[in-house]
C-alpha cells in the first residue's frame, strides 16, 4: 500500500471513528463552515476541487457525504498539494494544516493522533484501510 492510501486510511480512522458518512463536525461553527462526511470535508476543499475541474465536474456537500466519492475527493485534494511521492506524514499534516498550515504545532499533534489511532485501534484501522484500498 503506497504512502497515500495508507495516509488516507489514518484519516479516515482519526475523522470519523465510527466511520459515519453523516457526520457533522465543528457544530460550533456556522454551516458554511463546518465539516462533513467521513472525511470533515470543509467548503474550501470543495472550491478547491470545483477550481480545479473547471466546471466539467461539481463538487458538493452531498458529495463528501457519499462513501463512493469521498475517499476520492480527498486523494484528488492531497495528489494536488502534495503530489505522488510525500510521506505518510506530509499527508496526513497537509489534510489537517491545508497547504499553508501543515507546519503548524496543530497539524504535527493531528499527524500524532493518527499514529495513535493507527497502534491503538489496529482493527479499526484494517478496516479504515479496506475501505480506503476498495474505492482507489
Amino acid at each position: 500500500m503506497n504512502n497515500l492510501a495508507t495516509a488516507l486510511a489514518m484519516i479516515l480512522a482519526v475523522e470519523t471513528p465510527t466511520m459515519n458518512p453523516h457526520a457533522v463536525g465543528d457544530l460550533h461553527l456556522p454551516i458554511a463552515r463546518r465539516a462533513f462526511g467521513r472525511f470533515q470535508i470543509r467548503k474550501t476543499i470543495l472550491d478547491d476541487l470545483n477550481q480545479w475541474d473547471h466546471g466539467q465536474v461539481t463538487w458538493t456537500q452531498a458529495d463528501s457525504i457519499n462513501p463512493e466519492l469521498d475517499v476520492l475527493m480527498a486523494q484528488r485534494w492531497l495528489l494536488h498539494y502534495c503530489g505522488t511521492k510525500a510521506t505518510i506524514q506530509r499527508y496526513c499534516q497537509v489534510w489537517n494544516g491545508g497547504s499553508t498550515g501543515w507546519r503548524l504545532p496543530d497539524a504535527q499533534a493531528y499527524f500524532k493522533r493518527a499514529v495513535k489511532v493507527r497502534k491503538v485501534r489496529p482493527d479499526y484501522f484494517v478496516s479504515c484501510k479496506l475501505e480506503v484500498e476498495r474505492m482507489l
